[in-house]
């Protein structure tokens, strides 16, 4: 009878329903679900979640539990974490639950997506390297490189171990390191913001078996200074013998570069220099391209090691980025192609470079330089009769060209040849710091005196400002090198102590280039092989 009136009154039993904020969320952001219910007043129901989020994807750290209901409504708060992990996007999906989290399912929400937002970035990859019509015989690059054997692990943290570093040519011959002792690291945002292998000069190197022959090879380098890099190698052969061949070797405790063993080889580093015991000028303690050609090639006939000279068991001691070998010695167009390549993929800091590459009799401002425009101040110039030289048309005095390399604050290197003969000579000069003709610093390199001198122009006026003994033979090619630091000026020869002077005339200019300074009658023309601006 009791239940037959209650019937008739219209009794229901409770409902049920809970509604997400959101369908989508990104993680590191909150959803708030609404519960309303009727009939049911006040008390406490259960959830748990049926998507495919786990407690760890949450602030709260929970995948369960209780809503307190309050005159038939109440609500649940979770905030998705904002994790490191890359997992594709994921769901959450509340069920409303009575009795506990194990009771009966009286309600379920609709689906919310999950976002990932997650912040590891994705494996590194190396981009691809530059077209040109010489295959390459090896290729090693930062972003491919391995923390285990089985080349599983990719090498992406700060301090990574590499056990591995894949040779990205179809030879395929990665080179390894066994023994963890002799494991060089990566070290993240060295370079620019480019990852590098580093090398710790005591016993870091990796190897292989295989062979190679190579005739243009290129890396991105650097060379610790107080390391005593005598003889260390980069890329060297794996057996060891004192005739052991090598491309890439830093020689003598100087900033030098010393290439494979053969008359036929020359190099860049700054500027190109016949080998067979020759040194390229090198600057410690900064990442710079270097380049060897050698017409013969280079024969490793007993595999490569990287990192150490195997022909005196010396370790590398700096880093390097990537390394690129060639089964020929590339055309100039393929050469600048490749170059190029290097210095933009790495942000090296070449503003101007130019080796003189072109026709004889070429004018120098219809001249390709590798990078930068020239443009004459006074006089002309042009590309010598000697492949890679660049002569005065004329016997002018003073005559300048530059180049705009936009930075005040660099380094400018020449390599050049002067030719002397009593009173009769001319030679080269830098132009350093330019706005025009008549407001500038020249660094004279002069064979009658003996002497580097420099001199500040400021109004067509010339006055020397400070100088450096050098006996300067006629003949033979020198490095002469010369820095801009705010308002100190240094300068030097080949790897002589740097002579500095302070002042802050021109220390905003941006222009840089060469003059020609003649007195009597040589027979001769001063010459140059490479011009660089490198910013500091």
């Amino acid at each position: 009878m009791g239940d037959m009136l209650l019937m008739g009154c219209g009794f229901r039993g409770p409902t049920y329903a809970v509604t997400p904020s959101t369908s989508s969320v990104n993680e590191g952001s909150a959803v708030t679900w609404t519960v309303t219910t009727t009939n049911f007043g006040s008390g406490t129901l259960y959830w748990t979640n049926s998507g495919t989020t786990v407690a760890g994807d949450f602030n709260e750290a929970i995948n369960s539990g209780s809503i307190t209901i309050t005159n038939n409504s109440g609500s649940l708060v979770l905030t998705l974490s904002s994790d490191l992990t890359t997992e594709g996007s994921e769901t959450v999906i509340i069920q409303l639950r009575t009795g506990s989290t194990g009771g009966p399912i009286v309600a379920t929400s609709s689906t919310v997506t999950v976002n990932d937002t997650s912040l590891t970035p994705p494996p590194p990859t190396p981009p691809s390297a530059p077209s040109v019509s010489a295959n390459i015989v090896r290729r090693w690059h930062v972003n491919q490189a391995w923390t285990d054997s089985g080349r599983t692990t990719q090498a992406m943290n700060n301090d990574d171990a590499i056990q591995v570093w894949d040779d990205l040519s179809t030879t395929a011959a990665h080179v390894t390191a066994a023994a963890s002792g002799n494991r060089p690291l990566i070290k993240t945002n060295q370079l620019n913001g480019v990852r590098a292998l580093k090398f710790d000069g005591s016993n870091d190197y990796l190897s292989h078996a295989s062979n190679i022959t190579g005739y243009h090879a290129f890396a991105i380098a650097q060379c610790l200074s107080g390391a005593g890099n005598e003889y260390r190698g980069l890329l060297t052969q794996q057996a060891e013998g004192s005739s052991t061949p090598y491309i890439f070797d830093v020689a003598d405790y100087t900033p030098n570069l010393q290439l494979a063993g053969t008359g036929t080889a020359k190099f860049l580093v700054s500027g190109y220099s016949q080998n067979d015991g020759a040194n390229g000028f090198m600057v410690y303690d900064s990442f710079q391209l270097w380049e060897m050609s050698a017409s013969g090639g280079i024969a490793f006939n007993q595999g490569v090691r990287i990192g150490q000279d195997r022909a005196y068991a010396r370790p590398f001691a700096g880093y390097c980025c990537e390394m690129l070998v060639y089964d020929a010695v590339l055309s100039y167009a393929d050469l600048i192609a490749v170059r190029k390549y290097m210095t933009d993929q790495y942000a090296i800091p070449y503003k101007c470079l130019d080796t003189f590459n072109g026709s004889i009799g070429e004018a120098l401002t219809s001249h390709t330089p590798e990078f930068g425009t020239w443009s004459y101040l006074q006089g002309t110039f042009e590309i010598g009769m000697m492949a890679g030289l660049m002569t005065p048309t004329s016997h002018a005095d003073n005559d300048m060209v530059v180049m705009q390399s936009n930075v005040a604050d660099a380094t400018v290197i020449l390599r050049t040849t002067h030719y002397h003969s009593g009173s009769d000579v001319s030679n080269f000069m830098i132009v350093f710091r330019c706005t025009d003709i008549n407001n500038c610093w020249v660094l004279d390199i002069n064979p009658s005196s003996n002497l580097l001198v420099l001199y500040e122009v400021t109004s067509g006026v010339w006055t020397q400002r400070a100088s450096a003994s050098k006996t300067i033979d006629s003949g033979v090619e020198y490095t002469v090198r010369i820095q801009g630091r705010g308002n100190t000026i240094g300068f030097k020869f080949n790897t002589d102590s740097e002579t500095t002077y302070s002042s802050a005339s021109h220390n905003t200019a941006t222009k840089h280039g060469v003059a020609i300074n003649v007195a009597g009658s040589p027979l001769v023309k001063a010459t140059c092989t490479s011009f660089e601006v490198l910013k500091l």
